[in-house]
């Protein structure tokens, strides 16, 4: 498995939620189902849309309100065009499927 992309926070905070799983008896295999539970109930993304594509995604949450705080955390304003780089950029909410 590669961890290049995740940040060292992100590592940190799965190395010790799995290890105090395991301190608990948890089975990885039940840890394992939770995450992927996890990961499928993030339907919403905070995107940067770049000449109409998207071009970055900030993260994924599981309402479009979370996506929202999350914005407002980083000052990203929701859809509001500017441009960049010559081109029109958005930052959105958008549904995944």
């Amino acid at each position: 498995m590669k961890y290049d992309e995740w940040s060292f926070q992100n590592l940190q905070k799965l190395q010790n939620q799995l290890e105090e799983e395991i301190r608990q008896g948890q089975p990885l295999k039940n840890v394992l189902r939770e995450l992927n539970k996890e990961i499928s109930e993030r339907r919403f993304a905070l995107v940067g849309i770049l000449g109409g594509r998207i071009r970055k995604e900030y993260g994924r949450w599981k309402t479009p309100d979370r996506c929202a705080q999350q914005a407002k955390a980083m000052t990203l304003p929701i859809d509001v065009p500017y441009e960049f780089e010559g081109q029109k950029f958005i930052t959105s909410i958008t549904e995944l499927f």
